[in-house]
Formats: structure tokens, sequence, C-alpha cells
């Protein structure tokens, strides 16, 4: 996925505060920390030697607004049955 990282990183303002958020950190995660981070702070749980969990879907949806953030959700979160399990990364100010 980090080609598409990549692209989404080039449309975020310079002056933004980012912060990056990763199960695993490969070669190419540090990579991108290190291409458009400034003075990261790697922070870890667990060993380097940690693996993605293939049974686990990861999507990144677009938004604009809190209205279409909102709509979106509620989209998602229809499509899933009640065995499902999600985890929603969001962040307030």
């Amino acid at each position: 996925f980090e080609p598409q990282i990549r692209t989404l990183i080039q449309a975020i303002p310079p002056t933004r505060q980012t912060a990056m958020f990763s199960a695993t950190w490969p070669r190419e995660v540090r990579k991108l920390a290190a291409d458009y981070l400034s003075h990261p702070v790697h922070i870890q749980i667990g060993s380097h030697e940690a693996t993605a969990n293939k049974d686990i879907t990861q999507k990144v949806i677009i938004v604009q607004g809190q209205r279409d953030k909102m709509e979106k959700l509620r989209e998602v979160l229809m499509t899933l049955s009640k065995e499902d399990r999600v985890i929603i990364f969001t962040n307030t100010k």
C-alpha cells in the first residue's frame, strides 16, 4: 500500500501536523516516515519481527467535511455484520 500512502501524503499541505501509525514497521514504512515526517518519534510495542495479519482489510477513505465523514462512516458500518469487528481511527481538535 506504499504507493497509495505516498499519493495521499503528497495531497496534504506541508504545514499540517501529520501522525503515522503502523501495525508493522517494515523498511517501506520506515522510508515513508523518513521522507515525510519532521522529527518523528517512534514508539514500538512488541518486536520488530511482527507481521500484519493477512485476514485484516485496511481501507483509507478520503472525505470532505464533517457531514461527508459521518455519511461515509454510516455507509461503511451498515455493510458490516454483527460478527465483524472494526477499528476506526479519528482525530479531534
